[in-house]
């Protein structure tokens, strides 16, 4: 829909031959939307009252910060207030299966993220929500991952010395990470099964926790979000960094495979509602999304944050999230070995 707007298709990449699972979970498409359970009121009165955004991370995370520095943007462009509702846990499940369960009226939304949404349902027995219960109203921004360590006090000096350390101790050092079955994890066990044998421990509690974590000692490698990186230079110390080619934003952070392996990715985030939202009022929000990923401070704050554009509307993000999907089912079956 709009081609133009898309500057990137960052997904996930490994070169493993691997067995993928069954029946691909399709993502319900906007344009072909149910108007079952949505409200009376048609696209031209929409919206007309405010908007819950359900915010499935806590404040300062990359879904909060996507969210709110397209915010002010979208509260004007659309004429009514955007009141954000952080509902937090288990990786973001629990504020997903809030966002797929709520009324599919135009008045509540939410962020996600990917592979988070993709991964969980593969994985987990029962999330609460699959992928297809979401009308995937745009992705906006991506970022690769960082493997970083302590600025102060690094337990290693480069990733040559992290991947030597490794191999003379394989199964023993722990990589901390924000959750289970998110990007982190999946480079972590690509990682693994490309030979470099480490823990992947989880905090649950996100990002900033990670940073917190190998800070103050309790594992000497972490994984996150390159965006943590971002004005926190004198704090931590990257690796290497998990896009395909060098990262502009970065370019003096090594890529993984330039330094032996064929592992890359990035986490994506966006907005959604839920499944069946009449697919006028979907297009209403991505058109205003559109409008302020066009405006200079979100740019700029893209840009600071360490983050580049994606700006897929709804029929782009359908194909873009399958085409995603795909990827991931490559990685999968290492989480189960």
């Amino acid at each position: 829909m709009r081609g133009d707007a898309m500057r990137k298709r960052p997904r996930i990449r490994t070169r493993c031959t691997l067995l993928s699972l069954a029946a691909p979970l399709l993502l319900a498409p906007a344009a072909c939307a149910s108007d079952a359970g949505s409200s009376d009121d048609g696209g031209d009165d929409y919206p007309s009252e405010s908007i819950r955004v359900i915010i499935t991370f806590d404040p300062g995370g990359g879904s909060d910060t996507d969210f709110r520095r397209l915010q002010p943007h979208l509260e004007e462009s659309l004429g009514v207030s955007l009141e954000p509702e952080y509902v937090t846990g288990a990786g973001g499940a629990i504020g997903w299966a809030e966002l797929a369960n709520a009324e599919p009226d135009g008045y509540t939304i939410g962020t996600v993220v990917l592979p988070h949404i993709l991964l969980q349902p593969e994985l987990i027995e029962d999330t609460g929500y699959e992928t297809s219960d979401f009308d995937i109203i745009g992705m906006n921004a991506y970022a690769p991952q960082i493997l970083f360590v302590d600025a102060e006090d690094p337990a290693f000096e480069s990733f040559d010395e992290f991947e030597a350390h490794v191999q003379e101790n394989p199964g023993n050092v722990d990589i901390g990470g924000a959750a289970e079955y998110n990007l982190s994890h999946a480079v972590q066990v690509m990682l693994d099964d490309a030979g470099l044998d480490t823990n992947y421990v989880a905090t649950g509690e996100g990002a900033t926790a990670v940073v917190s974590g190998v800070r103050g000692g309790h594992y000497p490698v972490g994984i996150t979000s390159i965006q943590q990186y971002f004005g926190a230079e004198d704090e931590i110390q990257p690796l290497a960094v998990s896009s395909e080619e060098t990262y502009e934003l970065a370019s003096d952070i090594p890529t993984l495979s330039e330094l032996g392996y064929d592992v890359s990715g990035s986490t994506n985030w966006g907005l959604a509602a839920p499944e069946g939202t009449d697919p006028e009022k979907i297009e209403i929000i991505s058109d205003a999304v559109a409008d302020a990923l066009d405006e200079e401070d979100v740019l700029q704050n893209m840009e600071d944050e360490g983050q580049g554009m994606i700006g897929t509307g709804p029929e782009e993000s359908e194909e873009y999230v399958q085409d995603y999907l795909d990827d991931i089912r490559s990685v999968t079956p290492l989480f189960e070995q």
